[in-house]
């Protein structure tokens, strides 16, 4: 299913450098039945089983850490 999400992540892959965008790794993000934990202290402060989050780099569902990787411009 295409939704805005995709649409949005395409749009920002085109016309964006690395540079231009911000990761929040502070910020958690829900949407059923995924979930990506928020980083460091932020996540001390909520509940969030990090051993199911979609943790990405784990599971292979998302281009987070080919993001990481990529050079800056």
């Amino acid at each position: 299913r295409w939704g805005d999400a995709p649409v949005h992540s395409l749009g920002v892959a085109m016309f964006l450098n690395k540079n231009e965008v911000h990761w929040f790794e502070d910020i958690g993000y829900f949407h059923g039945p995924l979930w990506n934990c928020p980083k460091g202290k932020a996540n001390d402060k909520c509940w969030c089983p990090e051993e199911e989050s979609i943790e990405i780099k784990n599971k292979g569902w998302s281009c987070t850490l080919d993001f990481v990787d990529l050079p800056n411009p």
